[in-house]
């Protein structure tokens, strides 16, 4: 065992050259480098193929799937695609109604349950400034506002 490991291990003699010594260990580490890469690809090959297999679905299952809704909810703004329900809830709570200044709504589609939406307006404070204000609401596919979920 040990003459084993005595020959196993390099022992430099005078005629090796430091160079020949370097690139013995680069060609080792290429070939480490290389099986490291090649062991990634085949794990990524392999977790993307499970995600494939798990995500198809039969053509059955397919056309079992209710119809996707048609984008944004009923009761929209013509001008500024602003909420109708949700500005009238916002001037309803306002000390000034008249001050309301719409400036952005944004609207996520939570099908088949709700929109939620994000609206960025601007009221008018005591000092006659304009102060940005941000609500956030739940709101069926009718446009009628569920519930307010967030006021900043």
């Amino acid at each position: 065992m040990t003459t084993l490991k005595a020959r196993l291990r390099f022992q430099p003699s005078s005629s090796v050259s430091p160079s020949a010594i370097r690139g013995h260990y680069l060609s080792q580490m290429l070939a480490l480098a290389l099986f490291t890469g090649l062991v990634i690809a085949w794990v990524a090959y392999d977790i993307h193929s499970r995600i494939r297999q798990a995500g198809q679905m039969t053509l059955a299952q397919i056309n079992a799937l209710p119809a996707p809704a048609a984008g944004l909810p009923t009761g929209l703004s013509p001008s500024d695609s602003s909420s109708l329900a949700l500005v009238k809830y916002v001037k309803g709570h306002m000390d000034n109604p008249a001050s309301f200044v719409h400036i952005k709504t944004d609207y996520e589609d939570h099908y088949p349950d709700y929109y939620l939406v994000t609206m960025t307006y601007g009221e008018g404070n005591d000092q006659g400034k304009v102060v940005t204000r941000h609500i956030e609401a739940k709101m069926d596919t009718d446009g009628d506002l569920m519930q307010v979920t967030a006021y900043w």
